[in-house]
């Protein structure tokens, strides 16, 4: 009984989750306690009085005017990076756009940050740099990545990145950061992605390395789950799509790179070479975590994956123009979008008007009688609509009609648990014109006065309450019988 009561409250569980997804948005609309709100460009660059605290972005914030050349934040090589970053940044799925650095004679880090040391980023994007340096470590986030235990994870990086290798002891430029290197345990980029077209020119003979994400020096770094698009050029250093190879121990692991896009000095273990093509397909991106961390968005013009909870492309607003002509269902009848009509717009322009599809229900329980609020969501936009689902009262099948004497033919028909009854119809028309009505708890029943000589046709339904109404199935099969003054001459138990 036990185990019984069990397996029904799991099969009771399962049907409340149809179609239940988590409801998480990309954006915190509330500053975390422990944590200091970024709005603009003066509280990021306030960081700096306190490097070692924990900020969240609240909003995105615009470069691209005030940190170019002549720009209001301009002090003579655009945007002043922090210095030394020991604490959180969680861009909270915010961009950062149009980052100018600029800087003609010998620098040493370049980046939003310069130096991250035991420091996280996560969940930033940085949209549309413009870098432009001689610098030892230069990247889109950080120039250098050292500490016990540094990380950026969920991030991404678009726009140019120029380095020109004048530094005494050569250089270092990626399209996240520019080296991560460990001190006592491990510093770590994963799940990030670059777009961005990245170019070292070399003026000196020391050597440079230029790679789409990061350069891993010394032993104990992880490069992990990380994908790069963007062009990555070299003079006559070092070049490499994801990372160097893991000579000195480093962790490197599923990173992916558009083929082409740049010229491998080697090839390197944990990096593999995707076609255009194969980078449209989630199957190709071995061990990314579709479910929770990555998606790809079909209907976007980037046809490349994004980071569900800091995407690169986002959506702008989503409109249900038209409503599904299907409203009404029977209690455990999946969705119907046909009619359905949902407007996409992105941020970047783009819009698109597609058939909704069951991917994008974040709550349908098509097991709760009554009407409900159907909930689509892409990206972090949700529309609604409502149906009604009722409740669904099961056929049953006319097994046997038998006449009997005296004018009285016996019905027979299978049992259908959970119903509350069964009505049974009969006429003398085939198409049941006329029709007399008998109703009963019962799946054998005698029907009593009925005309002789005449032939008769039988059917049955089932039924169930709800709200005092009651809830028909369809009919059942239809069998008839002809009855005479006496039993027939013909084994009267045959229908």
């Amino acid at each position: 009984m036990k185990k019984r009561k069990l397996l029904f409250n799991v099969l009771l569980l399962a049907c409340i989750l149809t179609f239940a997804k988590t409801n998480v948005s990309a954006h915190q609309k509330k500053v975390p306690s422990g944590y200091t709100g970024i709005y603009n460009i003066d509280d990021l660059a306030g960081i700096e009085n306190n490097p070692s605290g924990k900020y969240i972005l609240m909003g995105d914030i615009d470069m691209t005017e005030v940190t170019k050349k002549g720009g209001e934040y301009d002090n003579g090589n655009g945007w002043t990076p922090i210095s030394e970053f020991t604490g959180v940044l969680d861009g909270n799925g915010y961009q950062i756009t149009g980052m100018n650095i600029y800087k003609p004679d010998s620098w040493g880090w370049a980046g939003l940050i310069a130096h991250m040391d035991d420091a996280i980023v996560r969940n930033l994007g940085m949209k549309n740099v413009a870098i432009d340096v001689s610098a030892s470590e230069v990247g889109g986030i950080a120039g250098f990545v050292d500490g016990s235990e540094s990380l950026i994870e969920n991030c991404y990086v678009s726009g140019k990145i120029q380095n020109t290798n004048e530094y005494e002891y050569g250089s270092y430029t990626g399209g996240i950061a520019g080296k991560i290197v460990k001190n006592s345990y491990w510093s770590t980029v994963k799940n990030c992605f670059n777009t961005a077209d990245i170019t070292v020119k070399e003026v000196t003979e020391n050597g440079y390395q230029v790679t789409g994400i990061t350069t891993c020096s010394r032993e104990g770094g992880e490069i992990s789950n990380n994908y790069s698009v963007g062009k990555i050029q070299a003079v006559n250093g070092s070049c490499y799509a994801i990372t160097r190879g893991a000579l000195l121990g480093c962790k490197i692991e599923n990173n992916f790179y558009l083929k082409g896009s740049a010229r491998q000095s080697e090839e390197v273990w944990g990096v593999k070479p995707l076609t255009s093509i194969q980078m449209k397909r989630k199957q190709y991106f071995t061990k990314f975590d579709f479910n929770n961390t990555w998606e790809i968005d079909s209907y976007c013009k980037y046809p490349y994956p994004q980071l569900k909870n800091n995407r690169y492309i986002r959506i702008k607003s989503l409109v249900l123009q038209s409503q599904p002509k299907k409203r009404t269902y029977k209690q455990g009848e999946n969705l119907s979008f046909e009619g359905a009509a949902l407007k996409i717009v992105y941020d970047d322009g783009y819009q698109t008007t597609v058939v909704p599809t069951s991917s994008m229900v974040v709550s349908y329980n098509k097991n709760k009688i009554g009407v409900q609020k159907v909930r689509l969501r892409h990206g972090d936009k949700e529309v609604s609509f409502d149906v009604e689902v009722k409740l669904n009262a099961k056929n049953t099948k006319l097994k046997k009609v038998t006449v009997l004497k005296k004018k009285k033919v016996k019905i027979q028909f299978n049992a259908v648990k959970g119903m509350k009854g069964y009505q049974i119809q009969f006429s003398k028309k085939r198409n049941f014109k006329g029709v007399k009505i008998v109703t009963t708890s019962s799946t054998s029943v005698k029907i009593a006065k009925l005309q002789a000589k005449k032939k008769y046709f039988f059917r049955v339904r089932t039924y169930v309450k709800y709200n005092n109404k009651n809830i028909y199935s369809g009919w059942s099969n239809v069998k008839s019988c002809l009855l005479y003054t006496s039993p027939s001459p013909r084994d009267p138990k045959t229908s």
